[in-house]
């Protein structure tokens, strides 16, 4: 699973918005983002369930953010749920054949 950017089920795209300068949104000196904003950002990935932040990464890895399918139309927001819904079962159907993948015997 991917949590904060790191790599696994749901990709490696990072939650923070990129400026155009190449910098993070709201950051501090180095382009990094200020304490009180990476305490913030874990704490809002923190609260969220695991389901939430599948679909974080999956609409990140869209360029896209939940303020903007609310103001999509209905049709495009729709058209885009299915998308989400389809990139996050073929995400747990990837997921879970890693998992249940063959028995190896292993000698001592």
């Amino acid at each position: 699973m991917s949590i904060g950017g790191v790599s696994g089920v749901g990709g490696s795209q990072s939650p923070y918005a990129t400026k155009a300068s190449g910098g993070v949104a709201g950051a501090g000196p180095g382009g990094l983002p200020s304490a009180n904003d990476a305490v913030s950002e874990f704490m809002s990935w923190a609260k969220m369930t695991p389901a939430q932040r599948m679909r974080a990464n999956v609409l990140a890895s869209m360029g896209l953010k939940e303020s903007d399918l609310a103001s999509m139309s209905a049709k495009d927001r729709a058209d885009i749920e299915k998308k989400i819904a389809d990139k996050i079962k073929l995400l747990v159907q990837q997921d879970t054949e890693k998992k249940t993948g063959a028995a190896v015997d292993v000698k001592v």
